[in-house]
């Protein structure tokens, strides 16, 4: 049964006019990436264009951090990824035509305290979004990827993350992204990062694959590579 949200996603779909098919499914478990997949193309026809999102972010000292903490992370912020990819590649050989975009993270661009699960995940993303941009490129296949600095939605506006910032509400964590970004900018709006993979996704990016669009307020001006 779809959650809430995925319900009320799907509903403002409907209210534009489109078709809809909303499936819950487990990202760690590639036989439900793989059915899910399988419905899509029954009842749709294709898969065009796969935008992986699913992630989860925990904070702990890698001193303290259990292996379960560790695998948690990695699961579903890198395993569920190639899932999600594994899901749709065929088909998109197939068809000689798909776009696979990742959504990473700029922690996927450097090292931070409390965060060597999560690092470690998004760096690995980068490498599997490169890697497969090198299988599937000759079978027209793009795959691509954003990092994000913070974005205003709940993975960010939340207890832990303001903590780990070093504070106790949203004001503490604006001012640390703001401290991090180098434009003028805390967090950024889902729509920022919507409008870069919608730009990816589109036939003005159809010479643009194994690339990671840093979309981080200037932040970027910080990576070494």
């Amino acid at each position: 049964m779809p959650t809430p949200a995925l319900q009320q996603t799907a509903q403002l779909v409907r209210d534009r006019g489109r078709r809809v098919l909303a499936i819950q499914a487990d990202i760690r478990r590639f036989a439900q990436m793989r059915d899910a997949t399988a419905q899509a193309i029954r009842e749709l026809g294709s898969v065009d264009i796969l935008v992986a999102n699913a992630a989860v972010v925990s904070y702990y000292p890698i001193v303290d951090m259990t292996p379960q903490q560790w695998q948690d992370v990695i699961d579903v912020d890198l395993t569920g990824q190639f899932n999600s990819f594994k899901a749709v590649a065929a088909h998109m050989s197939e068809r000689q035509q798909g776009v696979i975009i990742a959504v990473v993270s700029s922690e996927g661009r450097h090292g931070a305290p409390q965060l060597s699960h999560y690092g470690a995940a998004k760096w690995g993303l980068i490498g599997l979004i490169k890697g497969a941009a090198t299988e599937l490129g000759p079978r027209n296949v793009r795959v691509l990827g954003v990092a994000p600095t913070g974005v205003r939605t709940p993975f960010v506006l939340n207890e832990a993350t303001y903590r780990w910032a070093g504070g106790d509400g949203p004001e503490d964590l604006e001012t640390a992204l703001r401290a991090y970004n180098t434009q003028p900018v805390g967090l950024i709006e889902p729509e920022d990062v919507a409008d870069s993979i919608a730009f990816l996704a589109s036939g003005d990016a159809r010479v643009i694959s194994g690339t990671v669009l840093d979309v981080t307020a200037g932040a970027s001006t910080r990576w070494n590579v």
